[in-house]
């Protein structure tokens, strides 16, 4: 039997179980505020765009929380925290970047600050004395760039932009004298490109310039083309007067850089195609760039034995008298080992003044393996260097590069280097006054080497000999006896003229008769026709009488020795006037 105190308690314990099974309705509000929470901090963080990091050298015109972003004026980002690199050599600013711009964080993006510059060329930033410095970017437009989000600022702003259409080209120049970003590059005047970097070269030999030309004009950039600086007025006097040059007034204050593509020989141009990244030497002046003992130079050295005085740094080396490079350095070496001394000269030669003639085109380039080629090629066939003096009076010397009969065997390196300069060695041979001197010498020995007493012995035996031959001669008798021969050929020419003068007149006074006699026969009488013949043979020995007549005025000694023929003068050459009226 169940007591009533059981059902009580049973009772009660029914009622507790069915209040714990409904939920309470409080909860709902902290939930509620929980979910609102959770929403806006995810919406918060799914909302913001990525966080860069850029690093610069300075924090200078930065500022935590006030310094944004802009591309094209618009505000894409905040910088949030500026701090140290881990070495403490640069400062590392955390930007926040606008979520729409993450497309922007590609890997050739470039970042810099807009501040304040004053320039030799330009003057930028003027408006952020107002608004404050910001960074602006130049997005990597490439759509298959890889994100990045690790940036290194530049110190300066670019002078192109990454897309901007035109060629990249380098300049070479000895210093950097009116070198600057953004100097311009003039072509007749114009401007159509810009100084875009300048730097030194890895072995800091040359100053570099990064330059841009822009399009089209990069079409105007050929492998001849030649750059120079036109910063300045150029002064020159000639016979016509003195020239005043000046590029432009920009170019006189800020300096500038011209360039130029020369007119060659037909087959000598070379029209291919310009890359990027190509190098051009930069000269001083319009003059120097003309001149062609200028370019890239391949340097070789020669070793002389024989004395160098007149040869300086600077003289020319030259091959059939035109000059293709220049003596660069001379020292003198001893080797203690064999006692002797050594002069190595260290010499360029020009590369643009060397043309290589190919058989299939005409025209080879003149590069670096080719030159070395054609070079060892013309010292197996007898090339050499040799010491020749340019200037007798002041006893100046230069290198020339001769032909000799000297040949290097196919088997033996023709240009090989030197252990001790490093460059490849050039062979030389003796200069031609010692050629003259070792030549004289060798006569000398020569001469020395004759039998000179006997052959004086001889020679004196000789002309005695010739003097008795001569004395034992009657030469005298022989000349009065040949001097009455030309006294007797004269008497008798005189009495031969006396002679024919006189029959010359006989004659003449027959043939007077001999026409009277005529005159009074018929002309068809036989006695007419042989008086008429007699007639013509008088006219005749009239005639002969005459030359011989003639001959003895002009030489008497013509019986005795005959008439001297008279040396055939040359036909005188008809003018053309002459032949133009013979024509006729």
């Amino acid at each position: 039997m169940i007591s009533p105190e059981n059902d009580t308690q049973s009772a009660t314990v029914d009622a507790l179980a069915e209040q714990n099974d409904k939920f309470n309705h409080v909860w709902w509000l902290p939930l509620i505020a929980l979910l609102m929470v959770a929403y806006v901090a995810i919406n918060h963080y799914t909302s913001k765009g990525a966080l860069i990091n850029i690093t610069f050298s300075t924090a200078e015109g930065l500022e935590a929380g006030k310094t944004k972003v802009r591309y094209k004026d618009v505000i894409i980002g905040v910088v949030e925290k500026i701090s140290f690199d881990t070495d403490y050599k640069a400062v590392k600013a955390s930007v926040r970047m606008d979520k729409d711009s993450e497309g922007l964080l590609r890997q050739n993006t470039r970042f810099w600050v807009i501040k304040p510059r004053i320039g030799i060329t330009q003057i930028t930033g003027l408006n952020t004395l107002l608004s404050g410095n910001y960074i602006t970017m130049e997005p990597d437009k490439n759509p298959q760039s890889p994100f990045r989000y690790d940036f290194e600022a530049l110190e300066d702003p670019p002078i192109i932009s990454q897309d901007e259409p035109g060629l990249k080209i380098t300049l070479l120049s000895n210093k950097a004298a009116s070198l600057y970003p953004g100097t311009a590059v003039y072509y007749k005047g114009m401007t159509v490109g810009t100084v875009n970097r300048v730097y030194f070269s890895d072995d800091y030999l040359w100053v570099k310039a990064d330059i841009f030309i822009a399009a089209p004009h990069d079409k105007l950039i050929k492998n001849s083309t030649k750059f120079w600086s036109s910063g300045g007025i150029s002064i020159g006097a000639s016979a016509s007067g003195v020239e005043i040059n000046m590029e432009s007034v920009e170019a006189l204050i800020t300096g500038g850089i011209t360039f130029a593509t020369p007119v060659t020989l037909p087959g000598f141009g070379d029209d291919t195609p310009i890359s990027n990244g190509t190098e051009y030497l930069l000269y001083a002046n319009e003059k120097a760039a003309n001149e062609q003992n200028t370019g890239r130079k391949q340097y070789f050295v020669s070793y002389f034995n024989s004395s160098i005085k007149g040869l300086e740094v600077g003289a020319p080396v030259m091959i059939q008298g035109m000059s293709i490079g220049k003596v660069k350095d001379i020292q003198l070496l001893f080797d203690e080992k064999n006692a002797t001394t050594r002069i190595p000269v260290l010499f360029e030669i020009y590369e643009s003044r060397l043309r290589i003639i190919d058989d299939n085109d005409g025209n080879k380039s003149s590069g670096h393996p080719a030159i070395n080629e054609f070079t060892a090629h013309l010292v197996r066939d007898g090339l050499r260097t040799q010491l020749a003096t340019g200037n007798l009076l002041t006893g100046s010397k230069y290198i020339s590069l001769v032909f000799t009969e000297e040949h290097i065997a196919d088997n033996r390196p023709a240009l090989p280097l030197d252990p001790i300069t490093g460059y490849r060695q050039l062979p030389s041979t003796i200069e031609n006054f010692e050629a003259i001197t070792a030549g004289v010498g060798s006569l000398v020995n020569q001469l020395n080497q004759l039998p000179l007493d006997d052959i004086a012995n001889n020679l004196n035996n000789l002309l005695k000999t010739t003097d008795n031959t001569i004395s034992s001669l009657t030469l005298k008798q022989t000349i009065n006896e040949f001097n009455a021969l030309l006294k007797e050929g004269k008497g008798l020419s005189k009495t031969a003229n006396s002679t024919l003068n006189s029959l010359k007149n006989s004659v003449s006074a027959l043939a007077d008769t001999t026409e009277t006699t005529m005159a009074g026969f018929s002309a068809d009488a036989p006695l007419y026709h042989n008086l008429n013949s007699t007639l013509e043979q008088l006219n005749e020995t009239l005639a002969a009488l005459r030359t011989v007549t003639e001959m003895l005025e002009r030489n008497p000694n013509a019986l005795v020795f005959g008439e001297d023929k008279p040396k055939r003068r040359p036909a005188r050459q008809s003018t053309f006037g002459e032949n133009r009226h013979n024509d006729r």
